[in-house]
């Protein structure tokens, strides 16, 4: 009688050792994905953040600036503000004749304070202020300054704005002359820059202009601040 061969069940060595890798390969590539989408929610999640505690900031900044011109022909912009510190006048209200209180707006470090300075006295265009500052406080921290400047001060030529930024500091003749002012601030998360994202910083951009008119191209009209 003839036996019968028996079933030969199961893997062959090689058939395993390439079944192995193909999982390991698979199971890699899952990580890998997995990875790169905590990544990228940590990304996103971060730079809301930072915009979330920007925007207001932004809004107050530009809000001070645009109440500037409380008389006519006045100079809102004080001599000396630089790149990383602007001094200007400012006053809200519906008061039938406002005295203005002077704002510095600095970065010290990586955070951004404001200090208000009460009037003390004097006339339009010419008040006088305090030395020492009625409130004082920290805007908003993990700050930076953008290549450029926080702050950038322009002037109009022939109706037309000056592409141009106006040397800083400001010198008199030179604050004289800024009718438009743009705003750049560099935000962190609250937390610090992201582990996930060193990228997790953003900068926003603002800008006021300080005419009460639209700028004319007129060689009539100066298009000088407050006007």
């Amino acid at each position: 009688m003839i036996e019968r061969l028996r079933e030969q069940a199961g893997f062959s060595m090689t058939e395993l050792l390439v079944g192995i890798i193909g999982f390991v390969i698979v199971f890699g590539v899952i990580m890998e994905m997995a990875v790169v989408a905590t990544h990228n929610q940590d990304r996103i999640s971060q730079r809301v953040a930072a915009n979330q505690r920007a925007r207001p900031v932004m809004t107050r900044i530009l809000d001070g600036l645009r109440s500037a011109c409380i008389y006519p022909r006045v100079i809102p912009i004080g001599t000396g503000s630089t790149g990383t510190q602007i001094s200007f006048i400012s006053r809200s209200g519906s008061a039938v004749t406002p005295v203005p209180d002077r704002r510095v707006i600095s970065l010290s470090g990586t955070n951004l304070n404001e200090a208000v300075y009460p009037s003390t006295g004097g006339t339009p265009p010419t008040w006088t202020f305090s030395g020492t500052p009625s409130s004082n406080r920290t805007l908003m921290t993990n700050v930076a300054a953008p290549s450029g400047g926080i702050f950038r001060y322009y002037d109009y030529v022939g109706g037309s704005l000056n592409p141009t930024s106006l040397a800083v500091p400001l010198s008199g003749t030179n604050a004289a002359r800024v009718a438009y002012v743009s705003v750049n601030l560099t935000v962190q998360p609250g937390a610090g820059v992201s582990s996930l994202d060193t990228r997790s910083p953003i900068t926003i951009n603002g800008a006021t202009d300080l005419l009460l008119e639209s700028a004319s191209p007129l060689t009539t009209q100066d298009n000088l601040p407050c006007t």
